[in-house]
């Protein structure tokens, strides 16, 4: 599987930097003018980050690499400003970076091509509740008080490593997914960029708080689906495991 990072500059009164992979198979480039040909549009949760599909995307593009064509796959994020960034921050990002045109970034028209993300949406483990956020309540609870509360400093990579195996929440995930976020989810700590008495520990490139945010997560969403499973297949994906949702 083959990657490539890009970055959109700030443009259009869109005042951050924009960041997206590109990961594909030289295979698919035989469908490069194919009209009826994917390109995936996949985005992460909260805390998370766009390398975490990585692992993911090796077994998915094997079995559709078997089956069928595929364009490309991007998927987004942004760096993380001093203020925090909630949904609909997100998708004004998104749709800057799908307006862009072919002179920026990853140097292509997305409006020529069908859009897996906007032609047809599947979402994974949603936290919604079309029937009040009042279900989800001591759920949120349950996460914001985790966030707050969790482990956000370590001397090094290799000691957050050990406690990521050692946490409840984070041990039962693959390997894979755990080697690509102590790589892409930590950072160096702020205070290692002192001039004087640095602390050259690393931190959560995701802060507490930010991970905390969840203003109308519950609800407001719905009322966009409700719009958009008028117009294009909307697909729910639940976990197996009845851990959250």
């Amino acid at each position: 599987m083959v990657e490539e990072a890009v970055t959109y500059p700030p443009r259009d009164g869109y005042p951050l930097f924009l960041t997206a992979k590109r990961y594909w198979i030289p295979e698919f480039e035989i469908h490069a003018e194919d009209p009826e040909a994917w390109t995936l549009i996949l985005l992460h949760s909260t805390a998370s980050h766009k390398e975490s599909w990585g692992p993911t995307l090796e077994r998915l593009f094997h079995y559709y690499y078997l089956n069928c064509g595929y364009h490309a796959l991007y998927y987004i994020t942004q760096p993380i400003p001093s203020s925090p960034v909630i949904c609909d921050k997100y998708a004004e990002a998104i749709y800057h970076f799908l307006v862009a045109s072919p002179d920026y970034g990853a140097k292509v028209d997305f409006r020529k091509r069908r859009l897996y993300g906007f032609d047809s949406i599947t979402i994974v483990d949603p936290m919604l509740s079309p029937a009040g956020s009042h279900h989800l309540n001591k759920l949120r609870a349950i996460l914001i008080k985790g966030a707050y509360e969790r482990r956000d400093v370590w001397p090094d990579r290799v000691t957050a490593m050990k406690a990521l195996r050692r946490r409840d929440r984070t041990k039962k995930w693959d390997p894979r997914i755990l080697d690509v976020f102590i790589k892409h989810g930590i950072r160096p700590h702020p205070g290692s960029y002192y001039l004087e008495n640095p602390y050259l520990g690393v931190t959560l490139a995701c802060t507490r708080d930010q991970e905390a945010l969840d203003p109308e997560g519950a609800t407001k969403p719905v009322k966009s689906l409700n719009l958009a499973c008028r117009e294009n297949p909307i697909h729910l994906v639940l976990g197996g495991i009845h851990d959250f949702m």
